[in-house]
């Protein structure tokens, strides 16, 4: 990652231009390095080209058997054409940095605090990575999942009113009236993982919890790869269930695939997995999701070519739209506990 400490200085003066084409020429790869680190994206697949909205078509076919009549008899609505939309919406990511509040501090020396002669801004690259690294660290804690929910937002967590968030998705498609948009929870009581050890050993419940929610998949979906998210505390607790039940760490154990690893629920021919997920928080949803059934959209050409970096007085700001959106694909290819 190109850092050049003194970029953007003609005697003594800051050439703005010069560190605006910087940001421009070497953001794009630092945003898909980033991207790709980003543990959503390693949960889900993003479309990164997409300025508006992009459909997607499903077809469906409902109840073609029939008891025999020797005639054909159709009711019309055996097929059914799905159009779900995939939209982003825009936000705002910008800093301001005061080259006067590096006094006192091991960068007064790689800046000149001069005021008639300028002010040359310090280690543009590693600014310009943070910069984007802290966007997309927000993106992923705040606006992936619950972004811009049904309750009320809150200006002290703008990162929550960028987009709406997966979790609004869910709202609507437990709301939705047409069986292609439908989802229906999985009714499971609070998770409990039981306690103690050897004779002193509690059951509890969370295995049968998440094992509930894979088996409400229907049998075509059971034939393919997908996976259980849930918070790390879940994810703890399955685990400590388990050791205690099996005394033996849960099977096929693997850290080699997302930012957490994840491990197989049994019985599942390793179709199924269980990946602990950041984003989900303290909830204690579980969403067993198709691979490809949920996607993330964003415009990577728009917004670099949207970063900006202008002098205002004596601050300098960095500036940049954020283009942002998820949506869930094919509603029938996810499965929720009805915990929240």
């Amino acid at each position: 990652m190109p850092v050049i400490q003194s970029l953007g200085t003609v005697n003594n003066a800051v050439n703005v231009s010069a560190l605006s084409a910087f940001a421009k020429k070497y953001a794009a790869q630092m945003l898909f390095r980033l991207l790709n680190k980003a543990e959503f994206a390693s949960h889900f697949p993003v479309e990164t080209d997409i300025v508006n909205e992009k459909a997607y078509m499903k077809i469906a076919v409902y109840n073609t058997i029939k008891p025999y009549t020797g005639t054909i008899a159709t009711a019309g609505d055996e097929v059914v054409y799905s159009q779900r939309k995939l939209s982003v919406s825009v936000g705002q990511s910008d800093i301001a940095i005061d080259p006067e509040s590096v006094r006192g501090t091991p960068f007064v020396n790689d800046m000149l605090i001069n005021l008639t002669e300028g002010k040359k801004v310090y280690h543009e690259g590693i600014i310009l990575a943070q910069f984007l690294l802290q966007a997309l660290a927000q993106l992923n804690d705040s606006t992936f999942y619950k972004g811009d929910t049904s309750l009320p937002g809150t200006t002290t967590n703008k990162a929550l009113l960028v987009a709406d968030g997966l979790e609004k998705k869910i709202i609507e498609c437990i709301a939705a009236s047409a069986n292609t948009d439908k989802l229906t929870p999985v009714v499971t009581p609070a998770f409990d993982a039981g306690s103690g050890w050897s004779s002193a050993f509690t059951d509890g419940n969370i295995i049968e919890s998440f094992e509930a929610v894979d088996d409400s998949f229907s049998q075509p979906y059971k034939g393919l790869e997908r996976t259980i998210f849930c918070s790390h505390a879940a994810f703890k607790a399955y685990k400590k269930l388990y050791k205690r039940r099996h005394h033996a760490d849960p099977t096929y154990e693997k850290f080699d695939q997302g930012a957490f690893g994840f491990i197989y629920l049994d019985d599942t021919g390793k179709k199924t997995k269980i990946a602990p997920a950041t984003w989900l928080g303290n909830s204690s949803r579980l969403i067993n999701a198709i691979d490809g059934s949920i996607r993330i959209g964003t415009d990577i050409a728009g917004m670099t070519s949207s970063i900006d970096i202008q002098k205002i007085g004596y601050l300098f700001y960095y500036m940049m739209k954020m283009t942002f959106g998820v949506q869930i694909i094919d509603p029938e290819a996810v499965r929720i506990n009805s915990l929240s």
